[in-house]
């Protein structure tokens, strides 16, 4: 049997400039694909989808101060901190969860005064 190189021949490699264009091409489509995939998505992963740049401002804060201010002994109160951008994203999700799961699935209406009764009017 004869042996199969998985190795390029040198007039196989890919230039430089070809690696660049992939990357570009490749981010390019990954942006416009991320805002396609919602469409795709159902249930908690289209209200995940819908809140992950909360989701991600939220977790870049606490990344910062758990490293600038809790370690150093600075501070314990990440609330403080970060608690805005916590309640956006909970609201992102609540609000999502209502949408999405609640409302399509014909529930009856949430208990008063809980977290989905409380989003329900916004």
């Amino acid at each position: 049997m004869g042996s199969v190189s998985s190795k390029p021949s040198s007039t196989e490699e890919a230039s430089p400039e070809k690696n660049l264009d992939e990357t570009s091409f490749t981010a390019a489509n990954k942006a416009a694909t991320d805002d396609d995939q919602g469409a795709s998505l159902s249930g908690m992963a289209l209200v995940n989808h819908k809140c992950r740049k909360r989701k991600k401002a939220y977790d870049k804060c606490v990344s910062q101060w758990y490293s600038k201010e809790f370690l150093p002994g600075k501070s314990v109160d990440q609330e403080e901190a970060c608690g805005e951008l916590f309640e956006n994203y909970r609201t992102c999700i609540l609000k999502g969860i209502r949408k999405e799961i609640w409302d399509k699935q014909g529930l009856p209406p949430p208990k008063e005064g809980s977290p989905l009764d409380e989003v329900a009017d916004e």
